[in-house]
């Protein structure tokens, strides 16, 4: 019982010698590492590299709070020594060194001084030279002043069209076309005007099929005089015939210094055959003042461009008829109609109406 209590007694003291000469050891190295010192007097990164473990990079001149292995030689390389990038990467401006980030870095402490480190990327060519200084830059465009530019001048420039041959051609308008061989319409002569007696208006005015010459359509001053009227059907001046328009130019011109000729026509009776009105034969004198003179033919009027046809086939609308606007007064002065003159008061009371009943007066005149 007596050895067991030695054992342990002697146990107990090996344990505190082993103790008290670690925490020595390890005070001294505490001490070393710089308890109890200033920075001056701490041992440098160069005076470490007597350790076999650790082993700072060549050039050293400041201590540092950590040690860098030897197997961390290439980060150190790195950042003492940046690839170098080409300068048309970046403009200048990026390439300069941010200063405050290497502020309190351990960079600092390790001696390595920043550099101007750009990322590692290559702009297009077109870009490269924009970046460039101007007096390093190469084929650098002299600047223009802005100048307005307009749609002719433009144009003009690129060879296209004439400045004098713009034209508006937001709705564009054909021209008028007048066709160079255009059928007579119509006939006027000394008050009367006729056209070309057709199958289509014989049976519009049931008339015989076979009748030809010219239809009259209205007759005024020496027409009028004569005895002819209209819907009469020319067929013959001076015992010529006559079928078309241009027989009655022709006739007329031979005859135009007469005082007088003689036309006859046919002209519908009442009575009907079939469906068709019986036709008389009737010769008139009209009377020139001086003399007779000359028929004057004349077109069809002017239509403009997609109108409807308001007839039956006739053939190509350019046959007769010019197309576009301008030659002919819209509306018709014929089927303008000025508002009625005032009326006296005694004139309304007696219903004296020089027209048809169309209603108390007061309501189309002004009552004085």
């Amino acid at each position: 019982m007596e050895v067991n209590k030695n054992l342990i007694i002697v146990g107990a003291t090996l344990a505190t010698m082993a103790a008290v000469v670690l925490v020595g050891f390890a005070t001294h190295d505490l001490w070393k590492d710089g308890i109890g010192t200033t920075r001056a007097d701490r041992p440098t990164l160069a005076q470490d590299m007597a350790d076999p473990e650790v082993r700072a990079l060549p050039g050293e001149t400041d201590g540092l709070p950590f040690s860098m292995l030897a197997d961390q030689q290439p980060i150190r390389q790195q950042l003492q020594n940046p690839k170098p990038t080409d300068p048309k990467s970046m403009p200048a401006q990026a390439a300069q060194p941010v200063q405050a980030a290497f502020q309190g870095a351990p960079q600092q402490f390790a001696g390595v001084q920043p550099s101007p480190v750009t990322p590692q990327f290559s702009l297009p060519e077109q870009q490269q030279n924009q970046v460039q200084p101007r007096d390093q830059a190469p084929n650098q465009p002299t600047p223009q002043p802005w100048q307005r530019q307009t749609t002719a001048g433009a144009a003009a420039r690129m060879g296209d069209v004439k400045p004098m041959q713009m034209v508006d051609t937001a709705q564009p308008t054909p021209p008028n076309y007048i066709p160079k061989d255009l059928l007579p319409y119509e006939i006027h002569w000394q008050g009367l005007d006729a056209r070309q007696m057709t199958t289509e208006l014989a049976r519009k005015l049931q008339m015989p099929l076979w009748l030809e010459g010219l239809m009259v359509g209205e007759v005024t001053m020496n027409a009028a005089d004569s005895g002819m009227l209209g819907g009469d059907v020319i067929v013959a001046l001076e015992d010529q015939p006559i079928v078309l328009l241009t027989d009655l130019h022709k006739q007329s011109r031979i005859h135009r210094h007469k005082k007088s000729v003689k036309i006859s026509v046919f002209r519908k009776r009442k009575k009907m055959v079939g469906n068709e009105y019986a036709m008389r034969r009737l010769t008139f004198v009209m009377h020139g003042n001086p003399d007779v003179g000359l028929a004057q033919l004349e077109g069809a009027p002017m239509i403009m461009p997609g109108d409807p046809r308001p007839h039956s086939d006739r053939g190509p609308c350019t046959k007769c008829h010019a197309i576009g606007k301008g030659f002919e007064l819209t509306p018709d002065p014929d089927l303008i109609t000025l508002p009625p003159p005032p009326i006296l008061k005694d004139v309304a009371l007696r219903e004296a109406r020089p027209h048809e009943d169309r209603g108390p007066c007061v309501a189309c005149h002004v009552i004085q």
